[in-house]
């Protein structure tokens, strides 16, 4: 899995920049992403971030 960044829409005009996490999420579809280093993961549809823009990579 390449470390890179990607622009992830997450509601209505909102998206962060975020990267993926290697552990494996609680549900299947999901995704774990780390926005930074001061928050806990966040969990996305792999839908998202699939057809996310590469920021960085």
């Amino acid at each position: 899995m390449p470390s890179d960044r990607r622009r992830v829409f997450i509601a209505t005009g909102h998206y962060v920049e975020a990267r993926r996490l290697a552990r494996a999420p609680a549900r299947d579809g999901k995704v774990l992403l780390s926005v930074n280093s001061h928050r806990p993961p966040i969990e996305v549809d792999e839908a998202r971030w699939n057809v996310a823009e590469v920021v960085r990579g």
